[in-house]
């Protein structure tokens, strides 16, 4: 996937082990005293809810080098431009369900959900 940052396309690196990291850095839970990441299934919430801080971190962290105002700033130009982020929020979601390390966990996390969307179903 690719972003204009500062007039220059820069690509999305999110079939990287790093972004799995960074993203759990940014992205942790706690339980039992352990704290540990959640970054891949909260970027899919995220993602999912149309969360416009979230897609400036997933960026951030999936371009080396690049400054998060900078990617705000683009982020509200495409925003202008197109006339919504929806797209870019879809684009995202997907490419993140198509690279070799995140789709099991993306998969698994919509498997997940929708269980979780089933028993609360059942419970009104």
């Amino acid at each position: 996937m690719l972003v204009m940052i500062k007039g220059k396309e820069k690509e999305l690196v999110i079939n990287k082990i790093g972004f799995i990291r960074k993203l759990d850095s940014i992205y942790k839970t706690e339980e039992s005293g352990t704290e540990f990441g959640v970054g891949l299934m909260l970027a899919d919430v995220f993602l999912d809810q149309y969360s416009v801080p979230a897609l400036a971190d997933i960026i951030t962290v999936a371009i080396e080098g690049v400054n998060k105002n900078d990617v705000e700033e683009s982020i509200e130009a495409y925003a202008i431009k197109e006339g919504s982020l929806e797209s870019m929020f879809e684009e995202l979601r997907n490419e993140l369900g198509k690279s070799e390390l995140t789709k099991a966990t993306m998969s698994r996390h919509k498997v997940l959900e929708e269980k979780r969307r089933k028993q609360l179903a059942m419970k009104k």
